[in-house]
């Protein structure tokens, strides 16, 4: 597995596909979370890491799986489940 901080300047390949999802989680939770991109399984899934910088939770959203592209991979539903695992003080990290 690969985590690369996100950086708008330093995308790549398909990253660049996704940087508007990417930029928008930023602007949400950029300000207490760090945002990374995330590959793993030889580069076939590609996901965006979210990571709160005083509890350490992380959450993990996939854009790529399986080389398939995912739907609206930030709907409102999505955002919502974030920001409630985020204010809920669970310890559990969340995939979605």
């Amino acid at each position: 597995m690969i985590d690369i901080p996100y950086k708008p300047s330093s995308l790549i390949g398909m990253e660049k596909k996704f940087q508007p999802d990417f930029d928008k989680l930023v602007s949400e939770f950029g300000n207490y979370c760090d945002i990374f991109i995330r590959k793993y399984d030889y580069r076939r899934m590609m996901a965006a890491g979210i990571v709160n910088r005083y509890s350490n939770v992380a959450i993990t959203i996939h854009f790529i799986k399986g080389n398939i592209p995912l739907g609206d991979p930030l709907n409102t539903n999505l955002l919502n489940k974030v920001k409630n695992h985020l204010i809920s003080l669970n310890p559990e990290d969340l995939i979605l």
